[in-house]
């Protein structure tokens, strides 16, 4: 009698155990599946805001495009005859604005437009200033790709703005290289301590917010951030 009544009782034991289990489990199960659907949610809310972010500096950047332009050709047919250097700059100023007012926010762009802004970003510096030192190199197929437009120009900027690049011993260096699966994009600068680098933390976590919210799984990005150098290489699978 006692016997078979230790054994109901281990029995109903069991069964109340594998329950909380059941019921354990099926909790966890319901608290991932939400926690997946907010983790999705917030990406999604991310990435409306980075976009929205985008287009309004979008929109700010076309305020009197077309008085701009034309202020901008008069410039230059004023400035060519005495000053083939002011002109050059003046021109190039006009194809990067060009550029930046007709590139949308949320859409790829060819590679190779993107390296021509590069290049007139560096020219435009070299215009400002008389010692600039910088080295871009780029190789591959670079007519065949697309990119997120003005990802790669933040690096660049960065260098500039935090960056030493007046001696030439250690100029900036740009390596960027287009193969069939992937663009591999590296700068390395060495730092100029006489600048404060306040707000570069924020600019770091603004491109990776961009990168985040556009390319997820598909990018990695290093940084070295070291005493005396400053090195990043951005991966895009593309």
């Amino acid at each position: 009698m006692y016997s078979r009544l230790e054994q109901f009782s281990r029995q109903l034991s069991k069964l109340f155990l594998d329950n909380q289990r059941l019921v354990s489990e099926k909790s966890t199960i319901r608290e991932e599946r939400e926690k997946t659907s907010i983790m999705n949610e917030l990406e999604f809310l991310k990435r409306d805001k980075a976009i929205l972010e985008k287009e309004l500096d979008f929109l700010k950047n076309q305020f009197n495009a077309h008085i701009t332009f034309n202020f901008l050709n008069f410039c230059y047919e004023k400035v060519h005859k005495t000053s083939e250097e002011a002109a050059l700059a003046i021109e190039k100023f006009a194809d990067m604005l060009r550029y930046a007012l007709h590139v949308k926010p949320d859409e790829t762009v060819s590679l190779k437009k993107e390296i021509e802004y590069l290049e007139n970003f560096i020219t435009i510096q070299r215009c400002l200033t008389n010692k600039v030192y910088a080295n871009f190199e780029y190789e591959g197929c670079v007519d065949s790709k697309l990119i997120l437009p003005r990802i790669l120009i933040t690096f660049v900027e960065n260098a500039f703005k935090h960056g030493q690049f007046s001696n030439e011993f250690s100029p900036i260096e740009i390596h960027l290289q287009a193969n069939p699966h992937n663009i591999v994009f590296k700068i390395r600068n060495k730092k100029n301590k006489n600048k404060l680098s306040i707000n570069s933390e924020i600019g770091r976590q603004n491109i990776r917010q961009m990168l985040d919210a556009f390319y997820r799984e598909k990018y990695q990005l290093e940084i070295e951030d070291q005493e005396s150098d400053y090195f990043s290489e951005l991966t895009l699978s593309v």
